[in-house]
């Protein structure tokens, strides 16, 4: 090697053989430095059988290293890495922008790899156009850029610390979104993102001041009245209208009446009374909030309500009430229509039994008849249960039956000789009643018929029972 001094540095100028077997196997990449830091750009080599690895750059006139010594070694040094593969970095001591250039990793002068190294200033910058103010359903474009140079590496747009978006290889990156009410606030960041990048210098590279977008959009409004129930002439009113869940607060609030400002505040509430109320008040009634952006465009916000004012109050309706007085409606038909339906039951099952013919008891001896005069007179004679009760009668004989007037029934050889009756029975047995006792026909004249004593054992006295038999007649039960 042959080596010469340049302005009191020593060069060593290879001889090149005429083959060399030395080889670049991974060449620098380019590379992102800030001013004021150290930069690294890396070389790894094979067999270089002799030929030293050299560092220069394309704005330089000699060689920055040479093998693992440095030309200048205050602001270059070889970090030199021995092995199969021998490595051969280059680092630059406290960059400034005079650094920037294209460097070479060279051997033997034709073997050669070339990469940038750019300094930077300061991180990248992050704008929002057309302001950070957003009117809601409006788009806004987010703006991230670094100063010079087509760097390496990334610049990623960050949502509240997420990485929502990303832009390779580039001086700039921007965002396009649509923002609502639901973003008001939200903060947004960007980076400069690269692997060549100094150590712990991410903050460095990240846009100073946060994006954070301002949501505005107009308010609801709220109207109520007092009262809330039907209004009558002669009532006051109040009305309160409210603005509500909007950004910024109104700019003005009003009330209209049948489209004619009646108020208007510089307030978020209005609360108008109209005392003794009138028919001719009654309307559409409008509250409604102005609200003013931050470019001086404004938005409406309304509510109404129609006031009807009545001449007399409305009774309210109960539906409870109502339910109630229908059912106790149906309870009583109902009801009405059971005792109805009992009455006609109970008068046909009496027609049937007075239409059906009496039976007669068994153990009855004789049974007198009445002519049709006879039972005219007693229809027209009525026989107390107290006159029956003492009423006494005599047997002639076995022959029949003898009343104290004189009048002599039916004799038994008459009453055989009338045709027999069909006996009935009651269901259910005998009639013990009837078994037991005699039943004779009794004068409705008033007079009580006795047994006559004809000295006879069979005279005794009797008492009886009287019981309805047929139409206009009694039967005296013995």
């Amino acid at each position: 090697m042959v080596d010469k001094r340049l302005n009191g540095i020593w060069l060593y100028i290879p001889v090149l053989s005429a083959i060399s077997a030395a080889s670049i196997v991974e060449g620098p990449a380019d590379t992102l430095g800030i001013v004021g830091y150290n930069a690294q750009l890396n070389c790894t080599v094979g067999d270089t059988t002799g030929d030293p690895v050299m560092w220069d750059c394309l704005e330089c006139t000699t060689p920055l290293t040479v093998g693992e010594a440095s030309i200048y070694p205050d602001k270059y040094d070889v970090i030199f890495v021995d092995g199969p593969l021998k490595s051969y970095h280059l680092r630059v001591f406290n960059t400034t922008t005079d650094e920037e250039d294209t460097y070479h990793c060279t051997i033997a002068m034709s073997n050669k790899a070339s990469a940038n190294l750019t300094i930077l200033t300061s991180g990248p910058s992050c704008v929002v156009t057309p302001s950070m103010f957003v009117i809601e359903d409006n788009e806004a474009t987010l703006t991230c850029a670094v100063e010079k140079g087509v760097p390496p590496g990334e610049l990623v747009w960050y949502r509240e610390g997420l990485a929502v978006s990303k832009e390779d290889t580039s001086t700039r990156h921007e965002l396009k979104l649509v923002f609502t009410r639901e973003d008001n606030g939200t903060s947004f960041t960007c980076t400069l993102e690269d692997e060549t990048l100094p150590p712990q210098t991410e903050d460095l590279m990240t846009c100073a001041d946060d994006v954070v977008i301002i949501v505005q959009y107009k308010c609801a409004v709220a109207m109520t009245l007092e009262p809330v129930n039907s209004i009558v002439e002669g009532d006051d009113v109040t009305i309160h209208c409210l603005s509500h869940d909007g950004y910024p607060d109104p700019y003005t609030m009003g009330l209209t009446f049948n489209n004619e400002t009646i108020i208007e505040v510089n307030d978020t509430e209005i609360n108008y009374t109209i005392e003794n109320i009138s028919l001719n008040q009654s309307g559409t009634y409008e509250c409604f909030a102005v609200t003013r952006f931050y470019d001086d465009s404004e938005q409406h916000s309304t509510a109404q309500h129609d006031i009807i004012v009545n001449l007399y109050a409305d009774v309210p309706v109960n539906l409870g009430l109502i339910l109630g007085v229908v059912a106790a409606v149906i309870s009583v038909t109902l009801v009405s229509l059971l005792i109805v339906y009992l009455v006609l039951m109970k008068k046909k099952h009496g027609s049937k039994v007075k239409d059906s013919p009496k039976e007669i008891p068994q153990g009855i001896t004789d049974e007198l008849h009445h002519d049709d005069a006879t039972e005219n007179a007693q229809n027209e004679t009525q026989v107390t249960s107290k006159e029956s009760d003492a009423a006494e009668v005599e047997w002639n004989g076995g022959q029949g039956l003898t009343k104290l007037d004189g009048d002599t029934a039916e004799p038994e050889a008459a009453r055989q000789q009338r045709p027999k009756r069909r006996k009935k029975r009651k269901r259910g047995g005998s009639n013990r009643a009837y078994d037991s006792a005699k039943t004779i026909p009794v004068p409705l004249d008033g007079s009580i018929p006795h047994a006559e004593d004809d000295g006879s054992e069979h005279a005794q006295d009797v008492s009886f029972t009287i019981r309805p038999f047929k139409e206009n007649s009694l039967f005296a039960v013995l």
